[in-house]
């Protein structure tokens, strides 16, 4: 069973479920700069 929001992250990819009053791109800046921390490559969709 999820809550309002789960985050599930993996060596690859990341995936934020959410429902209810959670408003997911407020989290964004929060895992870009986790990201950055931990020096892990970030891809693109262009």
């Amino acid at each position: 069973m999820l809550s309002e929001s789960s985050l599930f992250v993996y060596d690859s990819a990341i995936m934020l479920k959410t429902c209810g009053q959670t408003t997911p791109l407020l989290v964004l800046d929060g895992v870009l700069k986790a990201v950055e921390q931990a020096n892990a490559p970030r891809y693109s969709t262009d």
